[in-house]
């Protein structure tokens, strides 16, 4: 019993191996970190931040944000694991702009900014579909969406033009949802 208390004590008392994250699995490398800069347009000072490990929530939350909240932002990554050190992080567990509970990445963006364009509302629940949902029935337009967007992401050379494609392909589907008459 007294090694088991002595064990206790001393593992409150041990410096913290992970940062101070809602999930203790991602260790916090270095507050200066290397990070890769992408920018769609470079006309901003405007940072929003997140992992290089490139997923279609990232893309699609990094398109709402680009085309709905902020024109000017340029997005920058850092190494997976790694304190964000620069700009409003987003999709990953530190960020306040993360994916939780039964919410998606995009969903949560949607709800922070207060967004009420019924076409986003619509993709929100296509992105549910394929972020939260994916065991479920899926629709024809969440399956489309998701195997052009993982194409994209697969055989991009870098994360640059893994955003410009995959933003045209939500264009495309912002456009499409825009001119259909029946809700999806």
């Amino acid at each position: 019993m007294r090694y088991f208390l002595l064990a206790l004590i001393a593992l409150f008392l041990m410096p913290p191996l992970y940062g101070e994250t809602e999930s203790h699995l991602y260790p916090v490398r270095s507050k200066s970190p290397q990070a890769t800069a992408v920018s769609t347009k470079r006309t901003s000072n405007r940072v929003y931040s997140t992992w290089e490990i490139v997923e279609f929530d990232t893309c699609i939350s990094a398109w709402l944000i680009k085309r709905f909240i902020d024109k000017e932002a340029d997005f920058k990554f850092f190494t997976k694991g790694e304190l964000i050190t620069e700009g409003t992080p987003f999709d990953t567990p530190d960020a306040e702009l993360r994916r939780r509970n039964n919410m998606s990445t995009y969903e949560i963006v949607l709800k922070k900014y207060k967004i009420k364009d019924p076409i986003l509302i619509q993709i929100g629940r296509i992105v549910h579909e394929i972020e939260v949902g994916y065991w479920g029935k899926r629709q024809e337009i969440s399956k489309e969406i998701d195997k052009k967007v993982r194409e994209i992401i697969d055989n991009s050379k870098d994360k640059s033009e893994c955003f410009k494609k995959s933003f045209a392909v939500f264009d495309d589907l912002y456009e499409r949802l825009k001119k259909s008459k029946n809700s999806i």
